[in-house]
């Protein structure tokens, strides 16, 4: 621009009564067309940023409302909205529960100051009864390129019913919990900021507080992957009965700026449930039948898995699943009585996560 009104004032600058009629009227439309750069640079706007982490077990996803616009949509449990760059200014936020005949705004935080540069993460924390709000900040410390900093949150109501307070240890892996001191203590909704670690392989293990034994176990967790980087990990509740039964009662959602991640305890089995649907597979097998399970993460492979089995059976018939190890399985039928050899049918290669 400052060039395009320089040749306009050199071309008329023979012309005095050109000059003074043109050169206000330049200037004017010089600082026009910089203020309208101005209005079209989003970098212009100071910035912050908000995340939002869905923790309570028994809501519904929700939309997350910002001064009455949606501007997270359809967040489910144990997920992280990551970091939504907005203007710096005061927001009305509300949490909208999705649910069948209209939604339900659940939380409201009125007021809500977002300041240039802010990186602040608003948790749906509790049970829906007493579902509310925790406002939690990144850790104050700045990691070096092979440290990760880490922000914990206590946001297991489940734990919280178990026990007031709980021990974290993050530790190198196979550490003994009696050669050690926790790392930090806290109770539900608290918060620690557990500053910055080497981004290594460790072990995360948590404990009633005073107590030794583990309550949740991470295994080796390799945080090299996240070197640089602010996490933020909460503790939440678990919510099946497989995770309950065969792990714990806790796992950690970890947030990174962008996505997310559920670290389950390390002995967390996969459920499995079988239902006999083949009206003739009596008759061909002349019986029942007998189903086998076969897997390298089976101490002994194949397993008999059901001894006799007709149709409309469901086993088991009791607990809701067999728990079996994650890992990949062959699942084979054969006649009741008979071996695997004689198998009627066998299936291809199946995945059972954890």
């Amino acid at each position: 621009m400052t060039h395009y009104f320089s040749m306009l004032y050199k071309r008329d600058s023979n012309s005095s009564i050109l000059h003074t009629l043109l050169l206000p009227l330049l200037l004017l439309v010089v600082a026009l067309g910089l203020v309208g750069c101005d209005d079209d640079d989003p970098a212009s706007t100071p910035q912050g940023s908000i995340r939002v982490l869905h923790t309570s077990s028994d809501a519904p996803p929700v939309n997350v409302k910002l001064d009455g616009d949606i501007a997270i949509s359809n967040l489910d449990y144990a997920q992280s909205s990551g970091f939504l760059d907005v203007d710096a200014k005061d927001y009305t936020i509300v949490v909208e529960g999705i649910i069948p005949g209209g939604n339900l705004d659940v939380i409201t935080v009125p007021g809500f100051p977002v300041a240039a540069g802010d990186r602040s993460t608003i948790i749906a924390a509790d049970l829906v009864a007493s579902i509310g709000p925790l406002v939690v900040s990144d850790s104050a410390a700045s990691p070096a390129d092979d440290e990760v900093a880490l922000r914990v949150v206590h946001a297991s109501p489940a734990a919280d019913a178990i026990v007031a307070s709980v021990d974290v240890y993050v530790t190198d892996p196979g550490i003994d919990l009696n050669s050690v001191s926790p790392a930090f203590s806290f109770a539900f909704k608290d918060d620690v900021d557990a500053s910055a670690l080497p981004a290594g392989v460790v072990q995360i293990r948590v404990t009633a507080a005073g107590s030794k034994s583990a309550v949740y176990d991470s295994g080796s967790i390799d945080l090299s992957p996240f070197a640089g980087s602010q996490l933020l990990i909460a503790a939440i509740d678990t919510v099946n009965s497989t995770e309950k039964d065969t792990g714990s009662p806790i796992k950690l959602l970890v947030a990174t700026d962008s996505t997310y991640l559920s670290l389950l305890d390390t002995n967390t089995n996969s459920g499995a449930r079988v239902v006999h649907a083949s009206p003739d597979a009596g008759s061909a097998a002349g019986g029942p039948v007998e189903v086998f399970a076969s897997s390298s993460a089976l101490p002994t492979s194949p397993v008999e898995l059901i001894d006799a089995f007709s149709y409309l059976d469901v086993e088991p018939t009791v607990s809701p699943f067999f728990y079996v190890p994650s890992g990949d399985y062959v699942f084979d039928v054969a006649p009741d009585t008979d071996m695997i050899g004689d198998s009627v049918y066998t299936s291809g290669s199946i995945s059972l996560a954890a």
